[in-house]
């Protein structure tokens, strides 16, 4: 499952297998249904995300009102 983040760092950056298997280290595979809230308005963001697959939809906030979504689509 982290073999698309490898790859995508490989194509990147100029590194070498010891700090990428480091880097990949801190990642946790995840497999969240349609609908799963990632962060919450208020929330402190303390994670970082790598889309294997599917679609993520943005909001932000603006004086409590959420903005129109954005959305990212990934597909390998």
């Amino acid at each position: 499952m982290l073999g698309l983040l490898k790859r995508y760092i490989s194509l990147n950056v100029e590194i070498g297998d010891a700090e990428l298997n480091l880097i990949a280290s801190y990642f946790t595979p995840l497999k969240a249904k349609r609908g799963t809230l990632l962060y919450s308005h208020g929330d402190i963001c303390d994670k970082l995300f790598f889309i294997n697959q599917g679609c993520l939809r943005v909001y932000t906030f603006l004086n409590k009102v959420p903005s129109a979504p954005g959305f990212l689509l990934l597909k390998e």
